[in-house]
């Protein structure tokens, strides 16, 4: 079968589950397509197509979001999040960036999902009490939850498709580019929407706030094993960094970071905050997982359509290697307009890593940590995971209609933002 016509195929059933996403799952869509163009086109074994499902992600994912379920279950967040509101009641002006801060937060001690919804409604509560433009609080609510953490959801994902092409240590250096990258253009992004809304200046300056009720027994327990759990993750990995010593090396090279995601759940689970069929079944993420599996099998069948080496082939025939970077940016915020930024990360990861190998000065750790950071300030479009989540967790008197062309509007400079920020070479400094 002719490669071009392979890669028609892909992007056509790609097109397809996100289209009948709304009546069947994304990720079964994807998966059906994968067995039909496997069998059909390919020739392949259902072993052969099997061997594309991501395994060791999905384990680690529903680990990490296991750990995760019980701690959202303890009701913390709700508190500390009012706590950081309450601290900038009497600065109205820069409220817009303590809705922020609070989404970064919930999102590095729960996952993103709760930052939507815990973070949101007081935001946008907040945001009709002092009369700022709501797009400000959908976009910080978008850039904080979206902030890859390597201990957050997105970590697994990163883990699993970096394994596959770079080594263990070069795959804890991507994760912590990708992190100081997306707080960079988050962050970026942030401030330029908050100006251009004139969050400076609020309509009213006087916020009518109350502390949150202070943590229960309970509760303060549950932070302190976050705490423990997020310190023996993140302590020996950045000192070994940082100070290469035989304690932390010992540490990172015995006690993996899953084991320890376990270990706070059984932890959590005999403080008898909820049942574990209820985590396992309500805060496991099924729909994302079934996502995942789906959307890298279909991919996986790229290597069998040779469609990865017909792509490099043409790339590097006629592209600048200075453009490498920027372009990859454009494509990633475009495909995520109107998609999920996980599909478009599992496609781009394998043309990245065949492309990075063929031109000297454009790295692998840097040209992916920018497709994926170049899905993450325009999935604020309310055709994205992002924006739609944004626009759930909008109040009823949230002029949504307005909402909806304004976040869109912002997705597209977004976008273009990041490109001009690509241009400036400060991924190619990832290696």
């Amino acid at each position: 079968m002719s490669t071009w016509l392979g890669l028609m195929y892909i992007i056509l059933s790609i097109v397809l589950s996100i289209l009948l996403s709304k009546k069947v799952n994304f990720g079964i869509m994807a998966m059906f397509f994968a067995f039909v163009l496997g069998y059909w086109c390919c020739g392949l074994t259902l072993a052969d197509i099997l061997s594309y499902f991501p395994t060791r992600t999905i384990v680690i994912f529903i680990i990490y979001t296991i750990f995760f379920g019980y701690v959202r279950r303890g009701q913390i967040f709700n508190n500390i999040s009012m706590n950081i509101m309450y601290s900038f009641r009497k600065r109205p002006a820069l409220v817009p960036f303590a809705i922020y801060l609070s989404a970064i937060t919930v999102n590095g001690l729960c996952n993103g999902t709760a930052a939507f919804a815990i973070v949101g409604p007081i935001g946008y509560a907040i945001a009709a009490q002092a009369g700022f433009a709501p797009v400000i609080v959908a976009f910080a609510l978008t850039a904080g939850a979206g902030i890859n953490f390597p201990w957050s959801m997105g970590g697994p994902i990163h883990q699993g498709i970096l394994s596959q092409y770079v080594s263990s240590q070069a795959v804890e250096k991507g994760l912590i580019y990708i992190l100081e990258a997306n707080l960079l253009i988050s962050t970026i992004g942030f401030i330029v929407v908050y100006l251009a809304a004139r969050g400076y200046k609020p309509k009213n300056r006087t916020l009518d706030f109350r502390k949150s009720e202070p943590l229960t027994g309970k509760q303060k327990r549950i932070l302190y094993v976050v705490l423990a759990v997020l310190s023996l993750v993140v302590i020996p990995s950045v000192t070994e960094m940082l100070a290469p010593n035989p304690v932390t090396a010992w540490i990172t090279a015995k006690i993996d970071t899953q084991i320890i995601f376990l270990a706070g759940s059984v932890a959590l689970a005999f403080m008898e905050i909820e049942k574990a069929d209820t985590v396992i079944r309500e805060d496991v993420p099924w729909s994302v997982i079934l996502m995942i599996a789906g959307t890298s099998m279909l991919v996986g069948l790229m290597n069998d359509f040779h469609i990865i080496g017909m792509l490099t082939e043409w790339i590097t025939a006629s592209i600048s290697p200075f453009w490498i970077i920027p372009i990859l940016l454009a494509v990633a915020g475009l495909m995520t307009m109107v998609s999920n930024g996980i599909t478009v990360i599992y496609a781009l990861a394998p043309i990245v890593f065949s492309v990075s190998a063929q031109y000297v000065g454009v790295p692998f750790l840097g040209a992916y940590t920018a497709a994926y950071v170049g899905t993450q300030t325009p999935s604020c479009s309310p055709f994205s995971y992002g924006g739609a989540m944004a626009m759930v967790s909008a109040t009823e008197n949230t002029d949504r209609e307005k909402l909806f062309k304004q976040l869109l509007l912002v997705s597209i400079c977004m976008m273009l933002l990041q490109v001009l920020i690509g241009c400036t070479g400060i991924f190619n400094l990832m290696q």
